[in-house]
């Protein structure tokens, strides 16, 4: 019973923290929020779409990852993120003829 207890606080020790990324996608050039916007994480194989108010979430492990932000008729928008702790994240994406 001892070894069972014990085996059982141990895999709750190694239990990987997450943390949550969310956050809102505009237009840079109006400021209106975006409706099905691309946030993937290559990494991880996980990602989610912008919802009616351009609003994103996901729930991931602790860890540094590649973001990408993506949607048709504008530039993509890639970078490093580090999520140690909840996170609020808005992004503004320009027009891809504007490049």
């Amino acid at each position: 019973m001892f070894l069972l207890l014990l085996f059982v606080c141990s895999f709750n020790s190694f239990a990987q923290e997450k943390f949550t990324i969310s956050g809102t996608i505009s237009d840079a050039n109006n400021n209106e929020t975006l409706i099905g916007v691309n946030v993937y994480f290559p990494e991880l194989k996980l990602g989610a779409t912008t919802n009616e108010y351009g609003f994103y979430s996901l729930t991931l492990p602790q860890g540094d990852y590649e973001i990408e932000i993506s949607y048709v008729g504008f530039s993509t928008i890639t970078e490093r993120i580090s999520l140690r702790k909840n996170t609020k994240k808005n992004y503004s994406l320009n027009d891809a003829g504007q490049e």
